[in-house]
């Protein structure tokens, strides 16, 4: 009877010591730093690569509670577990820090300079080909060029006064074809040309 007695008045407390370790085991607050599991992710996001003035967004993902944001050691916010955080970096190598409760975690990234504005094009050359290169987010594109309309070498028939037969040829490139001319061994004003007032023959 003793036994029982003690037992009743020793299992509440026990309980009790059980449900404050298992409330202690989910506050942040409670750990030490570098709690293995406990991190911070942070990305940023945009047109890729970052160039200067482009905008482009800092997202962060903490499992260790809020967060202090810093650029390249000057502080630009808080942060709770989950931000995002829009930003245009200028020029050059930077690096974003942040830190919270038993965790930190950086980001180094570099931005590239503008190269140009807008809508600008340039022409370019690819092989004696011109072509354009076309500004986008403030770089430009590769060398784009024009639309191929033929194979390089091709010959096709044409006329050259309505009468006269020749051969144009597809130039170099690809982009089109070349003056009509008089077929083989043919004089520019011979062959089946057709006289004043003549049929063709």
């Amino acid at each position: 009877m003793g036994q029982n007695s003690l037992l009743s008045l020793l299992l509440p407390a026990l309980l009790a010591c059980v449900a404050i370790a298992v409330a202690a085991s989910f506050l942040p607050s409670g750990q030490p730093s570098g709690v293995q599991g406990w991190e911070i992710e942070l990305s940023l996001e945009g047109r890729q690569p970052l160039v200067s003035g482009e905008p482009s967004t800092l997202r962060t993902i903490s499992t260790c509670g809020p967060v202090s944001l810093s650029l390249d050691g000057e502080g630009i916010g808080a942060s709770g577990v989950s931000s995002s955080l829009p930003l245009a970096l200028a020029e050059g190598n930077h690096t974003f820090i942040a830190e919270g409760e038993g965790c930190k975690a950086s980001l180094a990234v570099e931005v590239l300079p503008r190269e140009c504005e807008g809508s600008q094009a340039a022409s370019c050359f690819v092989g004696g080909c011109e072509g354009v290169r076309r500004c986008s987010g403030g770089m430009y594109s590769g060398c784009l060029l024009p639309r191929k309309v033929c194979v390089p070498g091709e010959k096709i028939g044409c006329s050259i006064d309505g009468c006269k037969f020749g051969h144009a040829e597809c130039n170099a490139c690809g982009s089109g074809f070349g003056e009509c001319l008089p077929a083989a061994g043919d004089s520019k004003n011979g062959g089946n040309s057709c006289a004043s007032g003549a049929a063709c023959n």
